[in-house]
């Protein structure tokens, strides 16, 4: 089933009912791609994606909420990202693009999607998920033999703060945890980095702030930066941590990728 809707830029392809999710809807508010932190991901993506891919490759994106990281694949790389979500309100705002727009739960495992793509990217979504061992494996499921899983999370528990709570995160990680999960589904030629170095001190300030936050708040005090003066000094962190060749011990979020065989 195929459902339009006047707020819908995209048609959205009805494989399962929708339902809630494990996020903070007003998270799609914010996380525009003018936000330093959605180029910031994109930028340390697009290190370990560029010596992989190839053009003309189809790839899911799962979880892929309002649509901005499918977007950005898209637009820089010749490739069709199709992305699914159960988020109704996420999906409502997603734009056309090369690729299909499903509300699918991956645990339907519908045939016409099983074994059909290249490769998956799961960007900031197994955090979410209760059973992350489950979700991995099922992914996994959609995945042509030597395609490859993308993925994104928060790093270090030690950073885990009422920000993760409203965000509806079940947890943060390490490289060694995040390896392990990836090792343990069968995939090979692992790699993992850390990103977000300078970052680490400013999400513990934000952790102290956070206290003395409202619930209804949180998200949008969280992400945001609260002015023009910070977005500035933030991107040119941004530029500047993206631009050294240095891969630095750890950082707030953690990408790995790992090769099906």
């Amino acid at each position: 089933m195929v459902l339009h809707s006047m707020n819908t830029r995209a048609d959205i392809i009805e494989l399962s009912k929708a339902s809630p999710v494990a996020m903070g809807d007003e998270w799609f508010d914010y996380s525009t791609e003018q936000h330093f932190w959605m180029q910031w991901r994109f930028r340390e993506f697009s290190k370990v994606f560029r010596p992989r891919f190839k053009k003309e490759s189809h790839f899911l994106e799962i979880g892929c909420g309002a649509g901005v990281f499918r977007s950005q694949v898209e637009n820089d790389y010749q490739v069709t990202v199709s992305g699914t979500d159960l988020n109704s309100e996420a999906l409502r705002r997603v734009k056309p693009g090369r690729g299909n727009v499903y509300c699918y739960n991956i645990f339907d495992r519908d045939p016409s999607l099983i074994g059909q793509f290249d490769g998956v990217f799961l960007m900031d979504v197994i955090e979410h998920i209760a059973d992350d061992v489950a979700f991995l494996q099922c992914a996994i499921e959609h995945v042509k033999p030597g395609g490859y899983v993308f993925i994104n999370v928060p790093a270090l528990q030690l950073l885990y703060s009422k920000y993760d709570l409203a965000a509806g995160h079940a947890r943060r990680y390490n490289a060694t945890r995040l390896r392990k999960l990836l090792y343990n589904q069968g995939l090979v030629d692992i790699e993992t980095r850390y990103w977000g170095f300078s970052m680490v001190s400013l999400l513990l300030l934000r952790s102290f702030v956070l206290l003395f936050t409202s619930r209804q708040n949180t998200i949008e005090r969280g992400f945001s930066p609260p002015n023009k003066l910070s977005e500035t000094i933030l991107l040119s962190i941004m530029n500047f941590e993206t631009t050294v060749p240095i891969r630095f011990p750890v950082g707030t979020s953690l990408l790995a990728v790992g090769r099906v065989q």
